[in-house]
């Protein structure tokens, strides 16, 4: 019975549970942080390159013609190597000067498929490395010739 009169080994597990509590919490606060950072990250990345697409996207509806496309697709020119700091400098027809015959060794860059006779149907791929991982975005739209 005069053992559990003695508090001092009680006192020692007492501080050894605190400081685990405590540093359980701040490594689950550090980790939300980081995954906040990282995520943060992923966003600016995914935005930058969306941009880009979009950009090139609209450039083909609305600066390309029909023809312009067809001698895309008879060059067999499918390939774009994307530098989103260097998009605004192209337009008209430098910005077709963008597609190639040959597939990019870096990343990203878009992929061109165009289908279809009268109307094409023009579907974008990008890959891009986003964190390590490569993604792939999809996108697709019409251009043809045809009367209203």
């Amino acid at each position: 019975m005069s053992i559990l009169k003695k508090k001092k080994g009680f006192t020692l597990i007492e501080v050894l549970c605190a400081i685990t509590l405590f540093s359980t919490l701040f490594i689950t606060c550090l980790r939300t942080e980081l995954d906040a950072l990282t995520l943060e990250k992923y966003n600016k990345s995914m935005k930058k390159y969306l941009i880009g697409m979009e950009y090139i996207k609209n450039n083909m509806i609305y600066n390309f013609t029909y023809n312009d496309l067809k001698n895309l697709k008879d060059q067999r020119k499918y390939y774009c190597l994307i530098n989103t700091e260097e998009l605004d400098n192209f337009k008209g027809e430098n910005f077709k000067k963008l597609f190639s015959k040959s597939k990019p060794e870096n990343e990203p860059y878009i992929v061109m498929n165009i289908d279809g006779d009268k109307v094409y149907k023009i579907s974008l791929k990008l890959y891009v490395k986003i964190l390590n991982k490569e993604r792939i975005m999809k996108c697709e739209f019409y251009k043809g010739k045809y009367k209203k």
